[in-house]
């Protein structure tokens, strides 16, 4: 026996207080009953395991002191305690027996029961977990300052799991009102106990235990231990503060029925304890000496026997249940029927710390029942990345420092969210989550699950996860998605960006299932993945996908930090003539499998990039299953980290985690391509080349606002040489050297990527030069070169091509286009002269824009688009082959009915050159609507070679600027054009067309809008983002169009591209490697004139335009847009039909 011990001589007592101790016996007599016929049940094959509460019943003198508003996390013996609860007799037998009636639908052990009106809550098999929980639910209890207190009831051998431990400590810690109840039978299953536990140290037994007294009773008498276990409850429902409670007790049978315990027991002692340690009995005695006839109580032993037969019949009689295949939650017809939005283009955008911390914000103060608790969350520090910078400010008291234990601040959070709060858990890193597994796998997944829908668990755990970072090492780098994803009932999420971060944290408090939200450490600043203000509003559905480009040769697929690289790898497969699949599945679980089988299926290719290592990584399961839902006909590759870990050197680092070069790689194989890599060559000894630097690991491309030095000046260490505009702050570039200055790299007004050269130095005498630890991946320059292929590259076909058949090439020929411009001269300098801090020539050397044309106050896009069309209209012959079709391009229409077009056809109607038979439309493709529109003209005249196409483009966005926005309001220009197009040569139509090739990639962020006309709102553009897609674009779709045409790209004697930027010129003729002076547009003199731009370039520089040579043609616009076409200006001397 343990602690106070029992003997044959111990005193009987009278029973003279107001406890109904009939009812106690009979509780505690119907928990032996059941004990009783449950052994007989799995000694007759009818049931399988079984659980002895006997010598455990003494529990059920808890029941008289508890009220409604209390909470138990029992142990597997308190059937006595359960039944007092309001646990019925059936409910024990459902569970042994396993019917679809019982609270866990035969999912849960039998023992472990749960009872939702009686606020006993669910456990799990490992011991010791619902510690935590306790506290949680203690913690939810005090803040509603309701007189509630917690009850924990625990065995002695549980008492010595860390997170029981823990338990008490939490409680003392907070001060919160659990009750520990240990009952002590001396055994841990068949250790001995004794001398071995907090309460009972080898140099004696403890009267305290972290500053809580210690209160034991002898649980084998219940009428002594009453006024003791009373006195106990009292003290912490009065003083809302934590109690420890041992109650001794007597094991009385085996651990289970699969137990033998005479096997590490005497006979002796287990004769002992059934003679002098069996509470149920002890009572009896109490009852007869105090007045209870035997008569009585075996009346009342026969219908408690009676009562438990009946039970287990009617348990026999209910149906087996039905296996289910998800141990998750169903989403509610909200959050199903919710739009996904991911946020739209306002002024301020957020970062995903931004974001992240706004979407908490929201929450905090529209839901009283959100909490965030985890380590360093409070202000000032407000999470050692800044997420909840703020917060606890703002909310005192509900935003709270957790101590240095993972387990404690998810097993807390779980409690809190059983007793219907919305815990936020923060886990500093990843790689800290093992420290919580018990929590996360046992507890707080399966609870859902295994109580049948009883509970739930709507718990969301925040994780930092993730390298590409300097100096974060083996602990600090991990993602651990892998082993997320794994768990059941459990949803995973890894945003990539601000809206995606914003849109599925939100989801998740809408949710009714626990999240493990892994955010990378890594995004949290990216300025080209932000989201604007109203992150209250914008919303994810776990389980889509967001594609973020869109082709028909490869699916690459991926998550988190690899993003970046992927898009990086898809940029150059796109210049190399390839369109690709980008995916982002956002969500582990739910993962999108249909949109990528959907996607592998048509491209036949697929890669899957994450950052977690190999084996056993959810990589494995996307290409396992699309293997499964393809027969094996797509093929697969996986990049992944080596079956390594995280190294804490930057470099290694970078080669082990999938990078740029290995993911290109691995396309180019799949796709059948040679890849080399061009070496830039090394600094000559004795010379220091000194970079651009970012304020920040977000930073890719800066604006090089001034340098401060000229060739031959001296410089010295820590020298200012150079200021850079990076996303957050000015960065004064420094010296590292003393020398002299040989050369200039860059001038004032560039954009540059981070760790461009900008300038030389020569070095002093024998001083060297430090080198530069790697910040970021620093590849080579690849080169892709195709193989000759059993593997087809399929490629897009417009509809008109399926039906007239693919291999069909039309030339189409064109006039030389007319041209209108907007009324109004405006100079860079007039423009400069409203912004505070801009000149002129500031604006000049940022944008490219000297002088642009506004449209004048009697001007609109309807009547500049007559203007071009009565002016081309004009110069035509009487051969000239009829107009059956007037298309226009125009991306800011004053109205949306009629259309321009239609107004057109009206103003022309008389004309003999327009059929009456003729159709009419606009378009909207933005700055690529040129391109859009020989495309357009081309499938048209397949079917209809004896007519023309009028192509018209119609341009005004200057009543759309803020003159306040140096992005937008030196940029824009207002024109119109006309192009008559036909489907054969003949005099008056000297430029011929080949290869219209149009595109079109995913802009989720907006990064360019032109709202309507008369929403108030003014064109938004986010210039960094615009420019960085922009040239890849446009130098891709001019690799595509020369491709089709049957030309490289070298053999282009010109390029006539859209000018988004001067920057953007620059970028694009680097890109296709060609001359500056072979590019032709009018950037200079009348601006960005969107569509309108191609066709005003070609007319303006029409005397200037290479003969009989072929030459590109190239746009990007808002949605994205891009397109390419290859044109050739004939020997005709006729210049208009």
């Amino acid at each position: 026996m343990s602690g106070p011990q029992s003997n044959s001589t111990i005193a009987h007592h009278d029973i003279t207080n107001d406890i109904d101790w009939l009812m106690l016996y009979r509780l505690m007599r119907t928990a032996r009953e059941i004990d009783i016929v449950e052994q007989r049940l799995v000694s007759s094959g009818h049931a399988f395991f079984h659980v002895s509460g006997a010598g455990h019943e003494s529990t059920a003198l808890l029941a008289p002191c508890l009220s409604c508003d209390d909470w138990l996390h029992l142990h597997y013996r308190d059937k006595a305690l359960m039944l007092a609860r309001g646990v019925t007799i059936s409910e024990f037998f459902r569970g042994l027996i396993c019917r679809n009636t019982s609270n866990s639908c035969g999912r849960q052990i039998s023992s472990l029961l749960s009872c939702r009106h009686s606020k006993i809550i669910g456990f799990a098999g490992p011991v010791g977990c619902s510690s935590l929980q306790s506290c949680g639910v203690a913690a939810t209890i005090k803040e509603s300052k309701i007189a509630g207190i917690a009850v924990c009831s625990v065995g002695d051998g549980t008492t010595q799991e860390g997170e029981f431990l823990e338990a008490v400590a939490e409680a003392v810690r907070c001060q919160l009102p659990v009750l520990f109840v240990i009952a002590d039978n001396g055994y841990s299953i068949s250790t001995p106990t004794d001398k071995k536990t907090f309460y009972d140290l080898p140099t004696g037994a403890a009267e305290h235990f972290l500053g809580v007294p210690i209160t034991r009773v002898d649980g084998r008498d219940v009428i002594t231990a009453e006024p003791l276990v009373r006195q106990v409850v009292n003290h912490v429902r009065d003083e809302q503060r934590p109690g420890i409670l041992i109650l001794y007790v007597d094991r009385l049978d085996n651990h289970t029925n699969a137990d033998d315990q005479s096997r590490y027991r005497s006979s002796t002692e287990i004769e002992n304890i059934r003679q002098h340690g069996d509470p149920v009995c002890e009572l009896r005695r109490d009852l007869i000496d105090s007045g209870f006839s035997e008569s009585q109580l075996q009346d009342l032993e026969r219908e408690i026997h009676l009562e438990v037969q009946s039970a287990v019949e009617d348990a026999f009689a209910e149906d087996e249940p039905a296996a289910t295949s998800t141990a998750f939650a169903p989403y509610t017809r909200e959050m199903l029927d919710r739009v996904e939005h991911r946020g739209n283009d306002g002024k301020r955008q957020l970062t995903m710390r931004e974001a992240i911390c706004d979407v908490l914000r929201h929450h905090l103060e529209n839901d009283p029942r959100v909490s965030l608790y985890g380590q360093d969350i409070e202000d000032p520090k407000g999470d050692v990345f800044g997420v909840t910078r703020g917060l606890s400010s703002a909310f005192p008291g509900r935003v709270v420092n957790a101590p240095l234990s993972e387990s404690t601040i998810v097993g807390t959070a779980i409690g809190r969210a059983l007793s219907g709060q919305r815990p936020v858990g923060f886990i500093q890193f990843a790689d800290f989550l093992p420290l919580a597994f018990n929590q996360i796998v046992s507890e707080m997944a399966s609870m859902h699950w295994r109580t049948n829908g009883d509970w739930s668990c709507p718990v969301i755990l925040m994780v930092t996860c993730g390298g590409y970072r300097p100096g974060l090492g083996p602990f600090h780098s991990q993602t651990m998605d892998g082993f997320a994803a794994h768990i059941p009932g459990v949803d995973v999420f890894m945003p990539s960006s601000a809206g995606d971060a914003a849109g599925l944290l939100n989801a998740a408090f809408q949710s009714p299932r626990p999240t493990i939200f892994l955010y990378p450490k890594s995004c949290l600043n990216l300025e080209d993945r932000t989201t604007s203000e109203d992150v209250e509003s914008q919303y994810v559905l776990p389980g889509r996908a967001r594609r973020l480009r869109t082709g028909s040769d490869l699916t690459l697929v991926t998550w988190g930090n690899p993003v970046r690289q992927c898009e990086a790898a898809g940029d150059v497969l796109e210049e190399s003539g390839f369109t690709i699949d980008l995916i982002d599945l956002r969500t582990l679980s739910p993962w999108d499998q249909e949109s990528v089988i959907a996607s592998a299926t048509r491209t036949g290719r697929l890669v899957v990039v994450h950052e977690d290592n190999h084996s056993g990584g959810f990589g494995a399961e996307v290409v396992a299953t699309v293997a499964e839902e393809t027969n094996g006909k797509v093929r697969s590759r996986r990049v992944t980290r080596p079956d390594t870990f995280v190294p804490f050197h930057y470099g290694n680092q970078l080669e082990v985690l999938p990078s740029f070069q290995r993911i290109l790689q691995t396309c180019a194989e799949l796709l059948d391509c040679d890849l080399s890599w061009t070496t830039p060559e090394a600094d000559p000894p004795g010379q220091n080349i000194i970079r651009t630097l970012g304020s920040g690991p977000s930073d890719e491309i800066v604006d090089v606002v001034a340098i401060l030095v000229a060739v031959g000046d001296r410089v010295e260490p820590g020298q200012t040489v150079a200021e850079i505009e990076a996303t957050k702050s000015i960065v004064e570039i420094t010296a590292t050297v003393s020398g002299t200055v040989t050369e200039v790299l860059a001038v004032e007004g560039d954009q540059r990527e981070v760790g461009a050269p900008l300038l030389r130095i020569e070095i002093d005498g024998s001083e060297r030069a430090w080198l530069q630890p790697l910040t970021k991946e620093n590849p080579d320059t690849p080169q892709l070169t195709r193989r000759r292929s059993t593997h087809p590259i399929h490629h897009l076909t417009s509809p008109s091509e399926v039906e007239h058949g693919v291999n069909e090439k039309l030339t189409i020929y064109g006039s030389r286009p007319c041209s209108v411009t907007g009324g109004k001269v405006v100079t860079s300098e007039s423009l400069a002269a409203q912004i505070p801090d801009w000149t002129g020539d500031m604006v000049v050397k940022r944008t490219g824009v000297a002088t642009r044309n506004w449209v004048t106050a009697d001007q609109t896009p309807v009547s500049m688009a007559i203007a071009a069309a009565e002016q081309l209209l004009s110069t035509l012959s009487k051969d000239t082959p009829s107009i059956g079709a007037i298309l226009c391009s125009v991306t800011g229409p004053q109205e949306a009915s009629p259309s321009i077009s239609c107004q057109v056809a009206t103003q022309l109607h008389e004309s003999p050159h327009l059929l009456p038979d003729h159709f009419a439309f606009d378009f909207n493709a933005a700055c690529s609507g040129y391109l859009y529109g020989l495309r357009l003209a081309r499938d048209f005249l397949r079917g209809n070679r004896d007519v023309s196409v009028l192509l018209l483009t119609s341009e005004v966005a200057s009543p759309a600027l803020d003159r306040a926005d140096p992005v937008t309001a030196f940029l824009f220009g207002d024109a119109a054009t006309a192009t008559l197009i036909t489907s054969a040569p003949s005099p008056g139509f000297p430029l011929q067309f080949e290869a219209p090739t149009c595109f079109s990639t995913p802009d989720p962020d907006i990064a360019i809008h032109l709202p309507c006309v008369g929403s108030g709102d003014c064109l938004r553009m986010d210039g960094i983002a615009v420019a960085r897609a922009a040239y890849k674009a446009m130098a891709h779709a001019v690799h595509r169009a020369a491709s089709e045409a049957s030309l490289s790209v070298e053999t282009l004697s010109a390029l006539v591209p859209h000018p988004g930027s001067g920057r953007i010129l620059k970028n694009v003729a680097e890109a296709l490697e060609m001359s500056p002076d072979k590019v032709l547009t009018t950037l200079s003199e009348t601006g960005n004139t969107s569509s309108s731009s191609i066709p005003l370039a070609l007319d303006v520089h029409w005397n200037e335009l290479p003969q009989n040579q072929p030459f590109g043609l190239t746009a990007f616009g808002a949605g994205f847009t891009s397109a390419a076409a290859i044109a050739t200006k004939t020997g005709d001397t006729n210049d208009r039909p």
